[in-house]
């Protein structure tokens, strides 16, 4: 495999693995939070002073968690992406560089039978290539919407604990 096709299916895999570990960390928040809550819910006061300090810490926890989201997971991913689509640009630029080649070699072996064999066998890679590259991309993109998908959903469960 040549050295720029594995480079950016490196980019695609780091991408990956560090929009994953946001989204751990998130998962990690998610549970902290969780037992805060069931720990402000086993609160048992009867001053009516006393519960809505308690039941402040609602509010704090909601923030907090809304926070940490947006830097440690959110701001993670939202670099993941950029990262990725980046990689995702050059990616295309490589395939309609690649599609225009395997055109005029169509066109070569169109013009004359000499070395046909040879112009035949660059061209059935050069397609393969195209597929390749076009793969990347499709993979890229689904990457891309599950992270923020993970991302938002994470967030969602964070607001609705506390709210």
């Amino acid at each position: 495999m040549g050295g720029f096709k594995e480079n950016k299916r490196n980019v695609i895999e780091k991408g990956k693995e560090k929009g994953d570990a946001a989204l751990a960390k998130g998962e990690q928040r998610v549970q902290e939070l969780q037992y805060v809550k069931s720990l402000i819910d086993s609160i048992n006061l009867e001053d009516d002073e006393d519960v809505e300090m308690a039941e402040s810490l609602n509010e704090s926890y909601l923030e907090a968690g809304k926070a940490a989201h947006q830097e440690e997971v959110q701001e993670v991913v939202d670099s993941a992406n950029q990262d990725l689509e980046g990689n995702k640009s050059e990616v295309s630029a490589e395939r309609s560089n690649v599609e225009s080649a395997a055109e005029k070699i169509c066109e070569m072996q169109s013009t004359t039978d000499l070395a046909r064999g040879s112009a035949s066998s660059v061209e059935s890679s050069l397609r393969k290539s195209v597929s390749e590259y076009s793969d990347m991309e499709q993979q890229t993109e689904q990457i891309e919407a599950e992270l923020e998908t993970n991302s938002q959903n994470i967030l969602s469960r964070i607001k609705s604990l506390f709210n």
